[in-house]
Formats: C-alpha cells, sequence, structure tokens
C-alpha cells in the first residue's frame, strides 16, 4: 500500500514547468512587441506633432501674405481710383483747350481773309 503513496504527478509537474517555460519567453516577445509598439507611436506621433507645427507656421505665414497682398490691393485699387480721377479731369481740360484752340483758329483764319 505504500504505492498509493508515491508521487505520481512527475508527468503533470514537467507539463506545467514547461507551460512556465513558454510562457515566460511569450511573456518576453509580448513585452518586447509592447516596447516596440510604444516606440513606433512615440516617433509617430513626434514627427506627426511636428508637421502640424510646421504647417500651422506655414499657414499662419500664407495668411500674413495674403493680409499683405490685400493691403497692396486695396491701396493700388485707390491709387488707381485717383489716376482715374486725374485722368478724366486732364482729358476735360484737354477737350476744352483743343476747343478753344479750335475757336481761335478759325478766328485768326476769319481775321487773316480780311
Amino acid at each position: 500500500q505504500m504505492q498509493d503513496y508515491d508521487f505520481h504527478s512527475d508527468g503533470i509537474v514537467k507539463t506545467l514547468e514547461k507551460l512556465l517555460d513558454d510562457f515566460r519567453k511569450t511573456n518576453v516577445d509580448v513585452d518586447k512587441a509592447e516596447v516596440e509598439s510604444v516606440k513606433q507611436y512615440e516617433e509617430f506621433t513626434q514627427t506627426k506633432t511636428h508637421e502640424i507645427k510646421m504647417e500651422k507656421e506655414r499657414i499662419a505665414k500664407e495668411k500674413k501674405a495674403k493680409e499683405e497682398a490685400i493691403a497692396n490691393i486695396q491701396e493700388n485699387a485707390a491709387q488707381l481710383s485717383t489716376v482715374e480721377a486725374t485722368l478724366l479731369e486732364d482729358k476735360a481740360y484737354t477737350n476744352k483747350l483743343s476747343q478753344m484752340c479750335t475757336d481761335k483758329a478759325k478766328t485768326w483764319d476769319q481775321r487773316s481773309r480780311v
């Protein structure tokens, strides 16, 4: 009856030890993969954060350039209006002078004939 009390669990203990070893190896592999994933995520996040910062700076520069262009357009439009008004005044004056010259020429022709 002593055989009833003999240790018969060698196979189970070996199986459990193998499972523990397998678990530890798998756990190490999973930890390595997790570390690599976190590293890649952080690099990706850093890259995208930098890209966003650079795009925001570019947009700010473009907005400033646009505002300057709009200001230049407004200034040029104001100058154009002034020049056009001056041109109209000059044309009116030229027409008046032309009419005066025509009248004087007619008067001169009439006097010269007499």
